[in-house]
This record gives structure tokens, C-alpha cells and sequence, in this order.
């Protein structure tokens, strides 16, 4: 009996190691997809997108509008000024970490079981250099309040208030926006379902899943350095053939600044504009970048810009442009890239799209069939609502009470065409 025991007990000694590497696994997993939960967790924000503010309320109210002023240099937790560098080209990012220190705040992650229940995340607000060196964790925890399309309010370590914004200000600036449902963030953000996400946990197969996960993350940062190739350069005939194109062209010719290029959806969802009628874009927000799939990274001063550019493309492909101006039997596409002020090149944002809906002002372009993307010169109107209170009894469903309100900053015109015809001589010329 005795050396039963004695068998048992140096099995389970035995096992100890394998049931503490497996808990690890799931706990790293979960952290893992929390990390890539939000695109908010993969933007950068330099100085310029980062401002002290006041708020009208402590908290705002959901479908109300909230008012954030006298826009001020952003200050850290012991109400010093962030030190963005000496070139001011460091940039904040935001993480998720655990929260077993129990700041407050906590964000509830997998709720599925009492052991999920257990463990809460928390909001981290990190400093790095323009190269991506990690510098110091400006705010260890936080709460994001009034979260919209045109920023958010983080309280760093529950102190004086940062808004965050895609959108360029100025000092002593205020703005006023109608925040929705998320007035305050309680719950983390998180890739992916949570039924899988739950699933997946409680998998014998978690170390498996946990590698499979982080592979995943490996080839999205592959398919984002593919973007970040320099451009293709050519020699003799073809070479002479882009820069003629280039040269008689006053589309390609057009810059397009951070003011004047944005993401937004068609209303209704998938409805293609039409020459002569009033088509609806809603959702307007900083325009993002298929090559990463993050926001457009305008850079430490917000002064970089977008530039249209020819390139050579397979005449099957689907949207590729036929050479009905300048005698080549070759057919094109007009790739979408993104330069520094003085002209560097610093990668490519889409390599090819559909254009459509232009009008005076105004057209829309379709990057690789995914992100919608406007292009103006015109002021994208601010979004402000009556307040109104989702409770009042007998008030007929959301969408009838207010359609407009839940679907963020909206544009209507009326473009001149619909899609463009799949001819250079068709886009070449045009401009906003």
C-alpha cells in the first residue's frame, strides 16, 4: 500500500510541471488576443494627436452630446508634460495587460467561468520611440471614456483627462461630439468571438492554439512589410511609359493631406453611386490603410501626404486600367501611396481600387475592394444631435427616432458619375 502511495505521488509531482504550463498557455492566449483586440491598440499617436482637456461632465451620457475644451499640451499622471523628444517624433500606443494589482478600473475580459471571472485587465498607455523602441509606460492603468469616431478620453491613472484624436487641433480648441452607446469602457477589448475565445481556453489543445495565434499575428506584420517595399523601378521603354502617363496626367499630380482623406461607408451598405442622384456616406472617420490595416500614419507633425501613382498591373485583374491614350498595348493600375512633406517616399497604402462617385470636391476610391475611402476639399460637418433618451417609453425603435444618430459623421452629394470606366483616359484628368 505504502509504495502505492509513494507511485501516486511521484506521478503527480510528475504532472505538476504540465498543469502549470497549460494554465500558462491559456492565460498567454487570452492576453495575446487582447493585445490585437481593437484597432485602437495598433494606432500611434504623436503629439499632435494628443491633447489635456476639460470635459462638460465627468462622465458622459450615452446618445448625448459631450464637449471636451481648452485643448492643452498633454500632461502624464504627475501632471508633467509627456515628453515626446526632442524632435517630437516619440508616439503613445495604447495595451492591455492583466490587472491582478487590482487598479481601478478593471476591464472584465472572458466572463464564461468563475476562474475567467477572476482576472480583469487593465488599459496601458506606453511611450516609444519613432523606431519602435519602448521608452516608459506613461499611465500603468485608465479608463476610455466617450469613444467615437473622432476620439476618445483616457483618464491616465484616474488624473486630468487626454483626448485622443486622428484629427488635427490647435491650443484652447473645443469640440463637441455625440457619443453613442460607449460613454465608458467596461469591458477589454478582445480579437475575435468570445465563444471561441472561451472555447479555445478551456481546448486541450491551447499551446497548439497559442502558436497558431501568434503565427497569424507573424504573417499580418509580413503581408505590412510587403507594403512597405520601395517602389518598383523600371528601365528603358516601360520607364519612359510611366513618366509620359505621369507627366499628362493632373490627377496624379494632386496631394492629398490628412484633412482631405477619409474612411466611410455607403448608406445604404453597399449601394455604388449613381450620375445625377444623392448618395450617402456615413461613418466618416481618419482614413485607414489596407497595407496595415491600421489608421494612416501621417506622421510626428500630421504633414505627410497621399499621392496616386501609376504601375503596371496584369490586364485580367480585376479593376486594371486599359492604355486608351498613349498607343502601349499594356494595361495599369493606380497604386495609392503615402510620402513625407519634402517628398520621401514611405510606403504603399493600397496597390490597387475602384473609383467612383466624383464630383466637384469629392470622390470616393474603394482600397483593394475593402476600406472606402473620401477624398475632399470640403470641411466633413461635425456631428452634433439633439439629446434624447433611449428609456422614454412608446418612443418607436432607434433607427426610426433618429436614423442619422447611430451612424456617426455623414456627407450627402450628388456625383457627376458612377463607377469610372476601366480606360486611363477616364481617371487621368480629373480632379477634386
Amino acid at each position: 500500500m505504502t509504495k502505492i502511495i509513494i507511485l501516486v505521488t511521484i506521478i503527480t509531482i510528475g504532472l505538476l510541471p504540465c498543469n502549470a504550463s497549460a494554465q500558462q498557455h491559456k492565460w498567454d492566449y487570452v492576453l495575446h488576443e487582447a493585445k490585437r483586440g481593437d484597432i485602437t491598440l495598433a494606432t500611434k499617436y504623436y503629439k499632435v494627436n494628443v491633447w489635456s482637456v476639460k470635459t462638460s461632465t465627468a462622465v458622459p451620457r450615452s446618445h448625448a452630446n459631450w464637449t471636451v475644451s481648452n485643448f492643452s499640451a498633454p500632461l502624464d499622471p504627475s501632471l508633467k508634460k509627456i515628453d515626446f523628444g526632442k524632435n517630437e517624433d516619440r508616439y503613445l500606443m495604447f495595451t492591455q495587460e492583466w490587472n491582478d494589482q487590482k487598479y481601478p478600473g478593471g476591464l472584465k475580459g472572458l466572463t464564461g467561468s468563475p476562474e475567467l471571472r477572476a482576472r480583469t485587465l487593465r488599459m496601458v498607455l506606453n511611450l516609444y520611440e519613432d523606431n519602435g523602441t519602448f521608452v516608459k509606460t506613461v499611465s500603468h492603468y485608465g479608463t476610455i471614456l466617450g469613444y467615437s469616431d473622432q476620439g476618445f478620453v483616457y483618464l491616465p491613472e484616474g488624473k486630468k483627462p487626454l483626448f485622443f484624436t486622428g484629427e488635427f487641433f490647435t491650443a484652447g480648441d473645443s469640440l463637441t461630439y455625440w457619443v453613442s452607446k460607449t460613454n465608458k469602457m467596461t469591458d477589454a477589448w478582445l480579437y475575435g468571438s468570445i465563444m471561441e475565445l472561451e472555447r479555445n481556453f478551456f481546448s486541450k489543445d491551447i499551446a497548439r492554439i497559442l502558436e497558431n495565434v501568434k503565427a497569424d499575428v507573424k504573417k499580418e506584420e509580413e503581408r505590412a512589410a510587403q507594403y512597405a517595399k520601395p517602389v518598383p523601378v523600371y528601365s528603358g521603354a516601360k520607364a519612359e511609359l510611366l513618366q509620359k502617363i505621369r507627366n499628362n496626367s493632373t490627377f496624379l499630380a494632386q496631394k492629398f493631406t490628412a484633412k482631405m482623406a477619409w474612411n466611410s461607408g455607403r448608406h445604404p451598405s453597399g449601394m455604388w453611386p449613381k450620375k445625377g442622384k444623392s448618395w450617402n456616406l456615413i461613418n466618416i472617420a481618419r482614413c485607414l490603410d489596407i497595407g496595415t490595416g491600421r489608421p494612416v500614419d501621417w506622421g510626428p507633425h500630421g504633414d505627410r501626404y497621399l499621392q496616386f501613382d501609376v504601375d503596371f498591373y496584369p490586364k485580367m485583374a480585376p479593376g486594371s486600367l486599359k492604355d486608351d491614350m498613349f498607343g502601349s498595348n499594356e494595361s495599369f493600375t493606380l497604386a495609392l501611396r503615402l510620402y513625407e512633406k519634402d517628398g520621401t517616399y514611405v510606403r504603399t497604402v493600397s496597390k490597387s481600387g475602384a473609383f467612383m462617385g466624383f464630383a466637384q470636391g469629392f470622390f470616393y476610391y474603394n482600397q483593394e475592394n475593402t476600406y472606402g475611402t473620401l477624398f475632399t476639399n470640403q470641411t466633413i460637418p461635425v456631428q452634433k444631435f439633439a439629446d434624447w433618451d433611449l428609456n422614454v417609453p412608446n418612443v418607436a425603435p432607434v433607427i426610426s427616432y433618429s436614423p442619422w444618430a447611430p451612424w456617426g459623421r455623414q456627407l450627402t452629394y450628388t456625383p457627376n458619375n458612377g463607377m469610372i470606366r476601366l480606360f486611363l483616359s477616364d481617371i487621368l484628368n480629373r480632379t477634386l
